[in-house]
């Protein structure tokens, strides 16, 4: 039925089940026998009471919605309706000039609206909840599944499997918790039918194909175990939202979708004071680049939240920089958001953008971060993350921006890469710009691999496995850092209200993770019962590539900040010369020096300002390597 027929429908029935109480309470006060010197008045009374409640019970929504989906907040409104709504009839009745009436009436007609109006919605839904009872009988054809979680979200989730059509035939077998209180419980018909403990056992009883988990709020290490005993059950597994889902993304609670590799990864997340960044955004203009990507995207998100007057999207690659803002604007119509197609090369382009738009807080996320890429490239990747760096960096400084955030890697300690040297150039580069400067902050923010995030190994092995391809690992033994999106995000806007001028912020990473493992785990959540043969592909270190990373040099002071995970590194960088190092890199870059010349001038530059690094002598043969292949 149309929308506007749908509501019409619903007010001539409410009208309907007004007048009829009205009728029944004088009916029942009088024994079904109105005096007739009455029957006037409970004409009069009737049209008064439909005039007032039908557009009180409109008002709080009680005309919109479908009935069979009523719930107790819905019958919680019948009540504060039918309450607004007598007061208002006693008060137009109280100058009333006429045969007396029994009071006593108005009590009836009250208890009898909300019987009447809650009676039939509950009848309703019960129709249709009796209607789908035999489709969801325990047939052969259905799916047997498991809830795990009879809290809130679980029974929010059976009742809505309850009202699937025969399309999708599901049969629930019952509930799995751990709390003792609910053990033999119901809910919903569904009895609660063991814990977690028994979850192996309990699958092979019941003949279980499936376990829905139903706790948004579960901790990683907690899904790994139920991960793991549903693998040893031979059943395939989903889950619904996580909070951060539910609460950022506007995920539905009962959207069950297959468990992520992010969401046994990482730690917990810890709650974090943003009231201080808050103050610090709040009213401001802030630019981000690299808005497009991972990292960007994400701040741009997060930043929003937090109410700046104007957020400025600076991107090179025009398709992210439409994608990104086109659900900015969805999300948050109330900001004004500006959108710039730009390269933070151009130092008169980057020149003109600060004069007209005057940034007070800049994070700077635009980078080239693929290790691989850069060394067969090595001009774009010194161009790009050291000079645009230091363009970006000077224009801050000269326009008096509140505030310069840089996102940096942990490739940028004891690099091996063209990537991770330029990534270590811009750290210096930030930090002399924040020794010369008494009023721009400058900070560098120091991290690992961003799980999902695009040309990340995670999304690499997604495409693996999605197209059938063996999932290619450099070495059994290779490690990496990992960490969310969301929470890295977090913690570089902290960073940013928190770090001192030319200060270089690292975040706790907690424990590397064996890449060869990941594979396997993702095999594992991808195809639970071992379907199909996957296999796992050692390809070898590449160019440039590291057995495991690092997140600070030999012989770095680091200490605790005012949030957990993050960490400030307290060692002193002499950066006297670094200005003509970088104003010789630019000229030769401009002139299109031979690469090797690059890649041995950085090892020299990098070296004399980090006593504790390597010898570069894996560098000079990356940069063969490099000049090789760009001669090819």
């Amino acid at each position: 039925m149309p929308q506007t027929s749908r509501r019409f429908g619903i007010f001539a029935v409410q009208g309907s089940l007004i007048a009829c109480s009205a009728l029944a309470a004088f009916q029942l006060r009088f024994g079904f026998n109105i005096p007739l010197n009455l029957s006037g008045f409970v004409l009069m009374y009737m049209l008064i009471s439909l005039a007032i409640k039908l557009p009180i019970f409109h008002y709080l929504g009680l005309s919109r919605g479908w009935w069979r989906y009523t719930s107790i907040s819905e019958l919680i409104t019948i009540v504060k309706a039918t309450f607004a709504s007598h007061i208002l009839i006693a008060a137009s009745l109280f100058f009333f000039d006429g045969p007396l009436f029994p009071r006593a009436t108005m009590i009836i007609d009250f208890f009898l609206t909300i019987v009447f109006l809650g009676g039939a919605r509950l009848a309703l839904r019960l129709y249709h909840e009796h209607q789908n009872a035999p489709k969801l009988g325990c047939r052969r054809s259905d799916k047997q599944v498991l809830i795990l979680g009879a809290g809130d979200c679980g029974i929010h989730l059976l009742r809505q499997i309850q009202t699937q059509n025969e399309n999708n035939p599901v049969n629930v077998v019952g509930f799995i918790d751990d709390s003792p209180e609910k053990e033999g419980m119901k809910f919903l018909g569904k009895p609660v039918v063991g814990g977690t403990k028994s979850l192996v056992e309990l699958c092979s009883i019941y003949k279980i194909s499936e376990v829905y988990i139903a706790i948004p709020s579960m901790k990683k290490a907690r899904m790994k175990s139920i991960v793991d005993l549903c693998l040893q059950a031979g059943v395939e597994f989903k889950t619904v939202p996580s909070l951060q889902d539910i609460l950022q993304a506007g995920a539905k609670i009962h959207e069950l979708r297959e468990v992520r590799v992010e969401d046994l990864l990482g730690r917990e997340p810890i709650a974090l004071n943003k009231s201080k960044v808050r103050e610090q955004i709040r009213d401001k203009s802030v630019l981000v680049t690299g808005a497009g990507g991972s990292i960007g995207s994400e701040l741009c998100r997060q930043i929003l939240q937090l109410q700046p007057r104007r957020l400025i999207l600076l991107e090179r690659s025009e398709i992210n920089l439409f994608n990104i803002e086109r659900e900015l604007r969805a999300r948050f119509p109330q900001t004004q958001i500006d959108t710039i197609v730009a390269d933070i090369t151009d130092e008169t382009g980057i020149s003109e953008i600060f004069t007209r738009m005057k940034p007070h807080i800049i994070y700077h996320a635009a980078a080239h971060k693929h290790v691989s890429l850069m060394e067969a490239s090595p001009r774009e990747a010194l161009r790009n993350n050291v000079i645009g760096t230091w363009r970006l960096a000077k224009a801050a400084f000269r326009f008096g921006v509140e505030s310069f955030v840089m996102i940096s890697t942990d490739k940028a300690v004891n690099p091996l890469s063209i990537m991770g040297y330029s990534k270590r150039l811009a750290e210096l580069a930030v930090q002399h710009i924040g020794q010369k400067s008494k009023f721009t902050k400058f900070i560098s923010v120091r991290f690992g691999n961003v799980l999902g995030s695009s040309g990340s190994v995670v999304e690499i092995f997604r495409k693996q496995l999605k197209s059938g391809e063996p999932l290619t690992v450099t070495d059994t033994e290779t490690t990496r850092f990992f960490m969310t999106g969301h929470e890295a995000v977090e913690l570089v806007l902290q960073a940013g209200e928190q770090g001192g001028n030319g200060e270089i912020c690292m975040l706790d990473m907690g424990k590397p993770v064996r890449i060869y493992d990941l594979a396997q785990r993702m095999i594992q959540l991808a195809d639970p019962l071992g379907r199909q043969d996957h296999q796992i592909q050692i390809t070898g270190l590449k160019p440039g590539e590291k057995l495991s990373e690092e997140l600070y040099w030999a012989g770095e002071d680091s200490a605790p900040s005012e949030t957990e995970k993050l960490f400030k590194l307290k060692t002193k960088v002499n950066c006297e010369g670094l200005e003509q190092s970088l104003q010789w890199l630019e000229q030769n870059l401009e002139a299109g020096t031979d690469p090797i010349d690059w890649a041995l001038f950085l090892r020299d530059m990098v070296n004399s300002y980090d006593s504790k690094a390597r010898s570069g002598a894996n560098l000079r043969v990356v940069a063969s390597q490099s000049s090789a292949q760009v001669q090819t």
